[in-house]
């Protein structure tokens, strides 16, 4: 009566290690709206912040700038490319300067 039994090796009882979990995408919100504006890019945020806002001064818009390019890095080197080069990770890089304007 066992002929329809199941066996298992002891290797088949264990847990594959689980892949890590992928960080999520930055919402990129205009902060200075008073309706939600989502944005699908890095460049169109900053310049609604820059076009659309100039009611707000230019230091609270600079950081809010950088304060979503710190966020946007960080996405950007774990899950997109690992920080490498590129037009994004350049344009990144300036907004995070103390000197940037």
């Amino acid at each position: 009566m066992l002929d329809n039994a199941v066996t298992l090796n002891k290797v088949d009882l264990t847990t594959k290690a689980l892949v890590p979990k992928k960080k999520a995408r930055p919402n990129l919100r205009c902060k200075f709206c008073t309706i939600v504006k989502a944005y699908s890019t890095i460049y169109g945020l900053w310049s609604h912040i820059f076009l659309k806002h100039n009611d707000i001064p230019n230091a609270k818009r600079l950081q809010e700038i950088q304060r979503t390019a710190s966020l946007w890095r960080a996405y950007w080197a774990q899950d997109v490319d690992g920080g490498r080069g590129g037009p994004t990770v350049t344009k990144l890089a300036q907004a995070e300067l103390a000197t940037f304007s």
